[in-house]
């Protein structure tokens, strides 16, 4: 699990989840309350992620304003201005769902709880210990990292214009 630690509010529910997938923790509060946001990010010494502008005049808590509605662009301004680091071993470390570390666990102990071509084609799998939720690295993941890779290039492609 990487260190940095955020805080997505209900207006960035959705980059949440793909921080967690690429292995940050990553809460998720789905309150309007200023107050009891800010209490979590100073408590928790979390970054507040947001479009919310109640909280521009905020100066002493660590806020990133997300100024894009498109979940990739927004992941994209997160990983230039926090300076992340994406690697393919921290991916599905941390459940999309609880924000909990998951863990390995023997091939035997699944059985009958994945599909069987996947139990039969993949050899790790990790298991969330809060929800039980079950990862192994598939397609998706590939598909995760192709799409995270054209993401992040497209700023160095010439323009079409």
């Amino acid at each position: 699990m990487n260190e940095r630690r955020f805080l997505a509010d209900k207006t960035v529910g959705r980059l949440a989840i793909w921080l967690r997938l690429l292995g940050y923790d990553c809460r998720y509060l789905d309150s309007s309350d200023v107050n009891e946001i800010l209490l979590l990010v100073k408590e928790d010494k979390r970054t507040l992620l947001t479009k919310n502008t109640k909280f521009l005049d905020c100066y002493e808590y660590e806020i990133l304003f997300i100024k894009y509605d498109d979940i990739m662009q927004q992941l994209k301004q997160i990983i230039i201005d926090c300076s992340l680091s994406i690697e393919c071993e921290s991916f599905l470390s941390i459940c999309s769902v609880c924000n909990v570390p998951v863990v390995d666990v023997e091939t035997d102990s699944i059985r009958g709880l994945v599909p069987p071509f996947v139990f039969a084609t993949r050899k790790t799998f990790r298991r969330c210990p809060q929800c039980g939720r079950i990862y192994w690295a598939g397609t998706h993941k590939t598909r995760m990292i192709d799409r995270l890779k054209e993401t992040l290039d497209s700023e160095r492609r010439p323009s079409s214009k």
